[in-house]
């Protein structure tokens, strides 16, 4: 996840995006997640394209969260690393923006019977 993310705000910063900081935040309690980001934004930038990334397994519980500061701040932008169900749909509805999915089976099993089939 690290690597990810550092490639990530590599990629921001390529594109000029400022990269403010990597938040720890509870996702079992919506006040402190909330309180959490707006704490770190205010620190180091404005909303003006804040975005957050999510991982597949915490966006169930940090939905709430992410919810109430997208309504707060207009102009916050929710990605995720990693993809399922429950993303998919709050892609459908605008709640996130993208979603960035590794495709370990591809990636990783895929190319080996791909490539015994090749061999023989």
């Amino acid at each position: 996840l690290d690597s990810r993310c550092k490639g990530f705000e590599e990629a921001m910063a390529d594109l000029g995006i400022q990269y403010v900081a990597e938040i720890a935040v509870p996702d079992d309690n919506v006040v402190g997640f909330i309180s959490a980001v707006e704490e770190s934004v205010q620190e180091g930038g404005d909303w003006d394209g804040i975005g957050m990334l999510l991982g597949a397994s915490n966006y169930p519980s940090a939905m709430p969260g992410t919810t109430e500061l997208k309504e707060r701040h207009e102009k916050f932008v929710i990605g995720s690393f990693d993809i399922n169900d429950l993303h998919y749909q709050a892609i459908d509805n605008g709640n996130i923006l993208f979603g960035i999915d590794q495709q370990p089976y591809l990636q990783g099993y895929l190319p080996i019977p791909i490539l015994t089939h090749a061999a023989t």
